[in-house]
């Protein structure tokens, strides 16, 4: 009996450490939303979690910063189960662009683009490489908005956590050290990303 009870603890400790680490990523542990408590949407999406229509328009108006932007997304957060955030969104870039049923990334702007990348990340953070595709391109058509790089290499550590945890920190730091970029968020939320991301620069050793 004692040690059936042991093989059932030692199981429930495995479930629950296997969780702890899918939990614990760069998509996951980079809350920098807080850095923009002061932005009223920011609160709203938070409170939500759900994109709605009125995020939505926020998103994709021109009268709102990148960076308020990706802390707006970074609010709505992120579901163990998945998101459909993405999909909703793809509703309204639709209408916008005035598409039927499939979005040409080739007339976006970057920074719509950039918001598509970034929700279709956070919504399934375990398979990241469609919000990949999105974000490089948005990168490739801004590649002086930090903001976005720093995006773009969120996901990328998210993708480099099952092969490469020294490329975690690697892409991140690239970001850092380009002083190419113009700043476009504030440094508030650069210290969150990057007390997290630093953990992992111990494995380039």
């Amino acid at each position: 009996m004692k040690y059936y009870s042991k093989i059932i603890a030692i199981s429930i400790f495995l479930f629950l450490f296997s969780f702890d680490l899918l939990a614990d990523s760069p998509i996951t542990s980079t809350d920098f939303y807080t850095a923009y408590s002061d932005v009223a949407m920011v609160n709203t999406a938070k409170s939500s979690g759900k994109i709605t229509e009125e995020i939505s328009n926020y998103l994709l108006s021109k009268d709102n910063d990148i960076d308020m932007k990706m802390a707006v997304i970074n609010a709505l957060s992120w579901d163990f189960d998945g998101k459909k955030n993405a999909e909703i969104f793809t509703t309204f870039l639709l209408k916008k662009y005035e598409q039927t049923d499939k979005i040409n990334y080739d007339k976006m702007s970057s920074e719509d683009l950039c918001c598509l990348g970034y929700l279709t990340a956070m919504d399934n953070y375990f398979v990241v490489d469609e919000a990949l595709k999105i974000l490089n391109i948005a990168k490739n058509k801004n590649q002086k908005s930090y903001t976005i790089a720093i995006i773009t290499a969120i996901v990328e550590a998210q993708k480099a956590m099952d092969t490469d945890w020294c490329r975690v920190w690697k892409v991140c730091e690239t970001v850092q050290n380009n002083k190419k970029l113009k700043k476009d968020i504030r440094d508030d939320a650069i210290k969150v990303i990057f007390d997290y991301v630093v953990l992992y620069k111990e494995s380039c050793k």
